[in-house]
């Protein structure tokens, strides 16, 4: 049996129903995401999982024992939300101490135990500052020491990035996997973000319209979509008609070349994108067809790459 089973729940709000007879299984230590567009009802799943949502159907099992009828302060779960959620008249410390203290610790484990957070998200400098002083990325990492400070069996993360800039967000997923690898913390996080989900979990749960889509490996997901919208949601597809067969590759699997050579065919370049390290092409075959392409930044001069400019391409 897996340490989390999520069996057959089921939710309406009124005659909406919101999640449709979900099925996951997560095992220890695994840092799974709930990954789909708005409305799904990741959110409410995550929600069903602490006890602030109560189910219309299903149960929830930890290590066996069904804690569906919990209240959220017995479930042994520690919650990080979006907007943090500190507060502004407790310092650091104070905000990471606080639920140690409410536990009736002594002052010597609760100070231990702080310090010991404190230093493995690298925050032992500012342990006196108050929040309104912190970056908003620093108030993410005290909102989230302070959740696995109390040790919890799982770790709920709700969107915890999304409100942050994008060089900020991508230093903290590292963050956030390495601290729950150190403490082998089951976690669970809510994400609309395909590269957040792909880069920090060990499993994917795709889902929509209340219903999950696939369940996989980051690798098992991109490379072997359930379906056409997870092939569409997770990254960019082209849709590829071969001796009546239909292929989905992605951008990255079509090579392009100045020189005609073996299975290389005739395109035309009608878009061109730069994204950074990479430019996406959108090329247009002889058979009039649109695909997208995906080449390194460096090789536009070196293929002389160029809008309505000819080139040859052929499917990896």
């Amino acid at each position: 049996m897996s340490y989390i089973e999520i069996k057959g729940i089921e939710k309406y709000f009124g005659k909406n129903k919101v999640l449709d007879n979900i099925n996951v299984s997560i095992d220890k230590g695994e840092f799974v995401s709930l990954l789909g567009p708005s409305g799904c009802g990741k959110t409410t799943l995550l929600r069903i999982v602490s006890g602030l949502e109560t189910q219309n159907g299903g149960e929830i099992l930890v290590e066996g024992n069904n804690i569906s009828k919990l209240s959220p302060a017995k479930r042994n779960i520690g919650i990080v939300f979006q907007n943090y959620v500190l507060f502004p008249n407790l310092t650091v410390f104070e905000n990471i101490a606080y639920g140690l203290v409410n536990r009736k610790l002594p002052k010597d484990e609760i100070e231990a135990k702080v310090n010991d957070i404190l230093q493995k998200i690298d925050l032992m400098h500012i342990k006196h500052k108050y929040p309104k002083q912190l970056s908003g990325g620093q108030q993410q990492r005290v909102a989230l020491a302070r959740a696995v400070v109390l040790s919890p069996k799982i770790l709920l993360l709700d969107e915890p990035l999304s409100a942050l800039d994008a060089k900020v967000r991508e230093n903290l997923r590292r963050e956030i996997k390495k601290l729950q690898k150190d403490l082998g913390i089951t976690t669970i996080m809510v994400t609309h973000d395909q590269e957040e989900a792909l880069t920090m979990s060990d499993k994917i749960v795709v889902m929509k319209d209340a219903k999950v889509m696939q369940i996989g490996t980051p690798e098992e997901i991109y490379k072997t979509p359930a379906n056409d919208f997870v092939a569409d949601f997770i990254g960019y597809m082209n849709i590829i008609e071969e001796n009546e067969k239909v292929r989905i590759v992605r951008p990255e699997e079509v090579l392009i070349s100045n020189v005609e050579g073996k299975d290389y065919r005739k395109c035309i370049v009608k878009e061109l994108e730069f994204r950074g390290a990479f430019y996406r092409l959108i090329i247009k075959t002889e058979e009039n067809k649109e695909i997208a392409v995906d080449t390194l930044a460096y090789s536009k001069e070196e293929l002389g790459i160029e809008k309505n400019s000819q080139l040859y391409y052929k499917i990896g």
